[in-house]
């Protein structure tokens, strides 16, 4: 969990464009789950272990933050709930080196 309170002064720009921050406080909460695929049999310990996997992710926006220039709402648009899925392969190539590939 991440609480946020940020605030930014309002200001006219030299063209004239009144400027100002939408929505100062977010809470923003993420819960998500990696599950892998375990592929390395009793006779390969030892060896390079490469294990793919895939991760779904939920994030919660508690405020829509943005920009107002003269009235109009820029940005401030996202969702409230937002799901993530993504696959990947992660790998120890040995002791001291292991790679990830997303």
């Amino acid at each position: 969990m991440i609480w946020a309170n940020l605030k930014g002064h309002d200001h006219t720009e030299k063209n004239g464009t009144d400027v100002r921050g939408i929505g100062s406080e977010n809470l923003l909460m993420r819960l998500g789950l990696r599950a892998y695929l375990e592929n390395r049999r009793g006779q390969d310990k030892g060896k390079e272990n490469f294990q793919p996997f895939i991760e779904a992710n939920w994030a919660f926006n508690s405020q829509n933050n943005g920009v107002q220039m003269n009235n109009e709402q820029v940005g401030g648009d996202h969702i409230h709930n937002e799901m993530e899925l993504k696959g990947s392969v992660e790998g120890e190539l040995n002791h001291n080196l292991s790679v990830c590939q997303e």
